[in-house]
């Protein structure tokens, strides 16, 4: 903790294979273990666009850091740890709008597994208290990209399916 730091005590490492530094010091800021990668989870941690909120994707749920910019510039950012979560069952990709204006809005996908697949939105702050602000269902969809329009009032979401050339 900062107070353990203050008085002398050495801070706990900071391991793991993805790691976060201050672009202008170089300094490592944090360092998370991220198992699986792929084109669905990279990057694996998403900024707005002033840098206000970080998001990671984590075990059914994204967790929400302060991202160190915008409005939190100067307050404790990602290794502060996380300041809310936005839980979602099965959740396997995100994708953070990046319109700086509050609420933030957050994409999420859930892959089909005996029920269609899904992708809801949350408005965030406030997310895990709410229900999705949208949410659409898709019928053969086990991957998925998602694209924000410039001003992130749109979400283009494109999914794919692997089929099996035989009949």
């Amino acid at each position: 903790s900062e107070a353990a730091a203050a008085e002398g005590e050495p801070r706990k490492p900071k391991i793991g294979n993805l790691r976060v530094w201050e672009a202008s010091t170089g300094a490592l800021v944090d360092a998370f273990s991220m198992k699986k990668m792929s084109s669905m989870t990279w990057p694996a941690l998403q900024w707005t666009a002033d840098e206000s909120w970080c998001l990671r994707m984590v075990t059914n749920e994204v967790l929400v850091y302060r991202g160190g910019g915008g409005t939190n510039r100067g307050q404790p950012g990602i290794e502060g740890g996380f300041l809310d979560k936005i839980r979602l069952p099965n959740v396997a990709s995100f994708s953070v709008s990046p319109s700086p204006a509050l609420p933030v809005k957050v994409a999420m996908f859930v892959p089909e597994s005996g029920k269609p697949a899904n992708v809801q939105i949350f408005a965030f702050p406030g997310a895990k208290d709410r229900p999705p602000v949208a949410a659409k269902s898709f019928f053969n969809a086990q991957e998925i990209a998602m694209d924000w329009s410039p001003n992130g009032e749109a979400v283009l979401v494109k999914t794919h399916t692997d089929v099996d050339g035989k009949r």
